[in-house]
């Protein structure tokens, strides 16, 4: 609702008050400096020339999105001196364009003594061409809804872009295209403007695109744009490229507000976008905190297996991985896990922590070692062999060429060896020069590695490295059965990453110091031999309550598992308590810790498909691609993510809004009613099956599977279905928003309600989307579940919410139409008042029940 002035509202409801109406013009001009066509900041006052002001019509445009786009007003003007022709001297257009000008329409007391006060109550453009009536004497404008001037700004101006940047050569998959392939530097690539190739870049020449070259992997998160050559390339030539690439990892209101700021629209109100509901869902991408991996002594099955991921500064990966190989048993076991580790500015943590065993064996010839490699084969090895009674470091390589052989592997120069030492980590300078870390240890048969207690040393090496890591290798190679005094062999680490070196390095902690150092003061316990996982979550800023544990799992030689939650508000974790497949996780508090055990004494469980899903009050947009779009339509696919509506008020301002509407204290009673024009059920408008699909996930919504009570909607009035795909934004691939969008729009628009349209005096403090109560007496209209009065008094009179889905003024008649949508709630039904009601509506006594 707005606020009206006083003496506004009682020239309004006083005929005998005269009204003035004012009309201001904003033109459009050329600014010569910014190279485009921009409104004047000062207004003219036209209304001398104002002729006539028809009807004001405001309305919603309610589909999937509630848009203030089918509103208007006509306003004739005297033209008898060709005042709005385009270019004529001394005219209003000397200097200006009409098309695309802005008008405000205002209205304020007339009278001599009249406060001075005003209210804008239209305020649009003009995008139609004018039409001259009376031989050209009079000019008539229809003037449109200020949303429809962003249909003229393209969006694809919200980008970053990039000059005759140097493209890196891409090593093709196909041998005959060697040479032929160019990349980006940049990902998320939205359009390539220009490609130059030669020798230099003051001669390079520019190529045509489809003659000379193609363009693939456009409009990709995570992937750059790759350029292919038509033709064989030249030796000695290299490739510039003029591009644009889109913003990434921003909030929906955020690019609102960009896309406002890109079509110069300051007067603005862009709330938070917010999903409504419990619809909406995140499902934690996380690896486990701790990952047990047990395999049979070939290595034939691996039970579970996980991916090292490095994604960002805001992110660490940790990892745990256990090799175990059973007593007298021997063989090599090399298991291959895919990760993504960035390696400038960044450090990986290989070292053990307090309690968890590392590889032991009184054979030289047994061997264990981590290897980090890239696609292209080069990488580092962190060997462990055994020796004598205790494990010992013997060396750090460098792989230079990758390939497993029969028994070994092919190798580069020794970096590093020392006794006695384990690894702790690795990192990379901005350079991507290597520094080692390693801390003293001991280790016998069965025992525990005590890293905590030795210093952690660091030691720069001369290696550089560059790329990012993809694969890592974990092997363990036992060429003689453990002494029977060791009943399993181990090798075990804690994995982590972070996306910075070390450069807080401080000489003399021991690696419990340096390991909460690096990682925020974050530690775990003690970690057990049997396999397993455990998951370690937070709910995070945008998470409203914990979802569900979904799962796969499939037995395999009579193998079970057992799942458990613990909860947390930051400190030591509750008791476990048992969790099945497909639960809701009942917990409210922030942090939840969620582990799997196998539980039989023999076999294993194969688990696929494992989600621990959150619920969210808000989504990114990963990558905000704005191909082909205007801004009004960018804005549209957005206010459809969450189900908002969008706008401009009668004053101007833009709105970014929840599509719910708002409940006013408004209520129109029979006094204010003039007359009643329709009342019809709005079976047009039902839509009583909502599905949507947003990038991996689909949803769908109907009154079945929302319980409705048979009969419902569907059974009276059939299928009446609404689609809704997903536009250019997608969410992150674990987010799904789907649901969110098909219960808003389901909720929304379900409900076979009535449309109502009265007549009654203006007021102009109700705008498009308030919710307001009418209150009636209507024998033709009023049903008996409608509300106390009908069931129980046998009164025609109702009292029903509705909300304002359009609105036509008219000051000559002092009328004000609204067009309503009935949106009452069993909330709304008021309860029967007796006393009161019996009072104002008296009715014999054989009428009560």
């Amino acid at each position: 609702m707005r606020t009206v002035p006083e003496s506004i509202k009682l020239a309004l409801n006083d005929a005998s008050l005269p009204i003035k109406k004012r009309i201001l013009l904003y033109r459009r001009v050329w600014n010569a400096d910014t190279e485009r066509y921009e409104l004047q900041s000062a207004a003219v006052d036209i209304t001398h020339l104002l002729v006539e002001a028809g009807s004001i019509k405001l309305a919603l445009d309610t589909d999937e999105v509630d848009k203030w786009d089918a509103s208007n007003v006509t306003l004739t003007f005297n033209n008898d001196l060709n005042c709005f022709k385009e270019g004529l001297a001394g005219g209003l257009f000397e200097n200006a364009v009409l098309w695309g000008s802005k008008l405000v329409y205002l209205i304020e007391p007339g009278g001599k003594d009249a406060p001075q006060e005003q209210i804008a109550v239209f305020t649009g453009y003009v995008y139609s061409s004018p039409v001259l009536r009376d031989n050209g004497n009079r000019i008539e404008l229809t003037v449109t809804s200020s949303l429809d001037a962003l249909e003229y700004v393209s969006a694809e101006e919200f980008c970053l872009s990039k000059t005759d940047e140097a493209a890196a050569a891409v090593t093709s998959a196909d041998e005959k295209d060697q040479g032929k392939e160019f990349a980006t530097l940049e990902t998320g690539v939205g359009y390539i403007d220009c490609v130059k190739y030669g020798a230099d870049l003051a001669n390079a020449q520019v190529l045509r695109p489809g003659d000379d070259y193609t363009v693939d992997k456009t409009n990709l998160y995570a992937y750059s744009a790759v350029i292919k050559l038509r033709n064989t390339p030249t030796e000695g030539y290299r490739m510039w490229l003029s591009y644009r690439y889109w913003h990434k990892d921003m909030k929906i209101e955020d690019i609102v507000s960009a896309l406002l700021d890109l079509a110069r629209v300051e007067k603005r109100n862009v709330e938070k976008a917010v999903f409504n509901g419990a619809s909406a869902l995140e499902y934690d991408t996380s690896e486990p905190a701790r990952l047990l991996v047990r395999k049979d002594e070939y290595g034939a099955y691996t039970t579970l297996q996980g991916m090292f991921y490095g994604r960002s500064s805001n992110y660490n990966s940790r990892l745990i991985l256990t090799e175990k190989v059973g007593a007298n048993a021997w063989g090599a076991l090399h298991t291959e896990y895919p990760c993504y580790l960035p390696v400038k500015n960044s450090y990986i943590h290989v070292g053990a922590l307090t309690g968890i065993y590392t590889y032991t064996s009184a054979y030289q010839e047994d061997w264990a070692s981590m290897d980090f490699l890239t696609d292209s084969g080069t990488g580092v090895r962190f060997k462990y062999s055994g020796y004598g009674r205790g494990g010992t470091t013997i060396a750090c390589y460098p792989i230079l060429e990758y390939g497993y052989l029969e028994k070994d592997v092919v190798l580069g120069p020794e970096l590093f060896s020392a006794e006695y030492s384990c690894f702790v980590g690795f990192d990379f300078d901005e350079n991507g020069k290597m520094s080692l870390y390693t801390s003293a240890s001991h280790a016998g048969y069965n025992s525990e590695v005590c890293q905590s207690l030795g210093e952690v040393i660091k030691t720069p090496t001369n290696f550089v490295f560059n790329g990012i890591f993809t694969k890592f290798f974990q092997n363990l190679v036992i060429h003689k059965g453990p002494s029977v005094n060791t009943p399993n062999c181990f090798f075990s680490n804690q994995f982590a990453w972070r996306s910075h070196c070390v450069d807080e390095f401080v000489a003399g902690q021991n690696l419990g110091t340096f390991y909460k150092m690096v990682f925020g003061n974050k530690n775990y316990g003690r970690i057990y031999n049997n396999p397993g996982l455990v998951y370690e979550l937070a709910l995070g800023e945008n998470g409203k309550k914990w979802n569900k544990l979904e799962y796969h799992a499939t037995s395999l030689n009579t193998g079970k598992g057992q799942w458990t939650y613990q909860d947390s508000s930051g400190g030591e974790y509750s008791e476990e308590i048992m969790l099945g497949n497909n639960e809701n996780i009942p917990s409210s508090l922030d942090y939840v810790r969620i582990t799997y055990k196998i539980i039989s004494p023999a076999g294993s469980e194969k688990l696929e498909n494992i989600k621990i899903s959150k619920v969210i009050s808000t989504a990114g947009i990963p990558l905000a691609n704005m191909t082909d779009l205007d801004v009004k339509s960018a804005i549209e696919q957005l206010a459809q993510m969450v189900s908002y509506e969008i706008g401009f008020n009668q004053e101007g301002t833009f709105f970014f809004r929840s599509r719910q509407g708002s409940r006013t204290e408004a209520e129109l009673t029979p006094a204010q009613i003039i007359e009643t024009d329709s009342f019809s059920a709005d079976i047009e408008s039902l839509r009583n099956r909502v599905a949507v699909s947003f990038g991996m996930f689909q949803t769908v919504v109907d009154d079945f599977t929302e319980d409705k009570p048979r009969p419902n909607s569907v059974d009276t009035y059939g299928v009446h279905e609404l689609s809704v795909a997903q536009g250019n934004f997608i969410p992150a691939d674990n987010v799904d928003i789907s649901g969110a969008v098909a219960k808003a729009n389901y909720e929304a628009l379900s409900t076979p309600g009535y449309s109502l349209q009265a007549d009654c005096r203006p007021d102009l403090s109700l705008e498009l989307g308030d919710k307001i109560t009418v209150c009636a007496e209507n024998t033709q209209i009023a049903d008996k579940t409608w509300s106390d009065y009908n069931k129980y008094l046998k009164l025609p009179v109702w009292k029903r919410v509705f909300k304002v889905v359009g609105i036509e003024l008219s000051f000559a008649k002092r009328l004000m139409t609204l067009n309503l949508k009935d949106v009452t709630s069993a909330e709304d039904v008021p309860n029967m008042q007796y006393n009161e009601y019996q009072t104002r509506f008296p009715t014999p006594l054989d009428y009560k029940e």
